[in-house]
């Protein structure tokens, strides 16, 4: 598998190590299936874990109510809701 860097240097200063590379796989396919709303996959406790700890890493209060809140929105309104 291949890493590669995305975006600057700079542009990458606030994430974690562990987000400032992607994998990429090349794959031969006919079809792509893609589960946005956890009916086949359910990603629930995974999800809640990573907002959790970001929070915690960039020192936002979050409970589970703000939590439950940030469902069904986009990832720019759930972040705009932590600096309310």
């Amino acid at each position: 598998m291949n890493r590669k860097r995305i975006g600057s240097e700079n542009s990458l200063d606030c994430l974690s190590p562990g987000l400032r590379s992607v994998s990429v796989v090349e794959i031969s396919c006919q079809a792509v299936l893609f589960d946005s709303d956890g009916v086949l996959v359910d990603s629930h406790r995974d999800g809640r874990h990573a907002w959790f700890q970001l929070a915690t890493e960039f020192g936002f209060a979050l409970d589970d109510e703000l939590f439950a809140s940030l469902a069904g929105i986009r990832t720019a309104d759930s972040l705009a809701r932590f600096i309310e």
